[in-house]
């Protein structure tokens, strides 16, 4: 019977390494239609990566602060 493996080639193996212990992981990025992933060209666009950060800033804020509810 298959098992489904979703991984996005661009995330790593990072499922397979952190289940084992039963570590929760999450990956995010940023891009556009027309990112060109992994190309020689690849791009994103400067206001994308601003908003990414600032997302990034206030998810580690919430988990941060998750951590003292369940202590």
């Amino acid at each position: 019977e298959p098992k489904l493996r979703p991984l996005h080639p661009a995330s790593g193996p990072m499922g397979y390494l952190c289940a084992p212990f039963h570590i929760p992981v999450t990956s995010l990025g940023v891009g556009h239609s027309d990112s060109r992933v992994h190309a020689p060209n690849e791009n994103i666009l400067l206001e994308n990566f601003y908003k990414s950060t600032a997302h990034m800033a206030v998810l580690l804020e919430e988990l941060a602060g998750s951590q003292d509810k369940t202590d």
